[in-house]
């Protein structure tokens, strides 16, 4: 591992030119969306906003009062009401907004995770925040991660999650639709300094999920990944990290194929038992 930084701000780490989780993510879909995604990042949603204000009422309390405002009540559809509003975003310029319903709810989070007994012993089990930076082997790309909390006797790494559904039913889908395997094999590869998810994982490295409703009455969950999520995350970072390395190189960034594509329906939508088929 090359580098390994304690109390950087968010403004310098996002400054760091690596590669992180969620550009690998968008690599996935294809190096253009990628590129638009570094040129014009997409202003945070609701939910996004929401993730990033827990994040700080629960590992970060004294940040959260600094980083985080609440949005005042304007009547935006007045034209004093408007010129109010924008004067509010430019005071909050590097901050985190929020309306008064999400700060009830990050307080009513924090409340609920403080009770989860298995998730309290994670987030304080290493080091909260800690951001890394590392060469990819196989590509030489720079990389980098910035941990919830990492590190520690357990060689573990927690990540923080909201969600709508915390349950062992549904956040596995979760899992798979947002990639969080993806992000635990290339953090496990940052943390512990091995070249793979696996190699980490071999050698005792374990990424925790803490999971927690955003709605009432905000369950909380704590949830350990398998070998066979971290297998199937290394496969995805490697595929992405091929894909970009190869962009930046060529200095060609694709979008999807060009050729025609037969496109079948989703098993859900077949008719049971169908068994016609008129290519024959």
């Amino acid at each position: 591992m090359d580098h390994k930084y304690t109390d950087i701000p968010d403004g310098d780490y996002f400054a760091i030119d690596a590669v992180n989780q969620s550009l690998l993510k968008q690599v996935l879909r294809s190096p253009a969306h990628a590129r638009t995604y570094l040129e014009n990042p997409p202003e945070p949603t609701a939910a996004m906003r929401l993730g990033t204000a827990v994040h700080l009422a629960v590992l970060e309390p004294d940040q959260f009062k600094r980083g985080v405002v609440i949005e005042p009540t304007i009547n935006r559809r007045t034209k004093e009401g408007r010129l109010q509003y924008q004067a509010f975003l430019k005071q909050a310029t590097g901050k985190t907004v929020i309306t008064k319903e999400q700060a009830a709810t990050c307080v009513q989070v924090g409340h609920a995770v403080t009770r989860h007994q298995s998730a309290m012993s994670l987030l304080h089990s290493g080091d909260k925040e800690l951001a890394y930076r590392w060469e990819d082997p196989a590509t030489g790309l720079m990389c980098k991660a910035k941990c919830d909390v990492s590190g520690g006797e357990e060689k573990i790494v927690v990540d923080l999650k909201t969600t709508r559904d915390a349950s062992t039913t549904e956040f596995p889908r979760s899992c798979a639709k947002f990639l969080y395997h993806l992000q635990a094999a290339f953090y496990l590869r940052g943390v512990s300094g091995l070249p793979t998810g696996v190699d980490a994982y071999k050698d005792g490295w374990r990424f925790y999920i803490v999971a927690v409703e955003t709605s009432a009455p905000h369950s909380t969950a704590v949830y350990k990944l398998d070998a066979r999520s971290i297998i199937e995350g290394d496969k995805l970072v490697d595929r992405s990290m091929r894909a970009w390395a190869e962009a930046k190189l060529l200095g060609v960034f694709p979008g999807y194929d060009d050729e025609v594509v037969s496109l079948g329906l989703p098993a859900w939508a077949l008719t049971e038992h169908e068994e016609e088929n008129i290519d024959a």
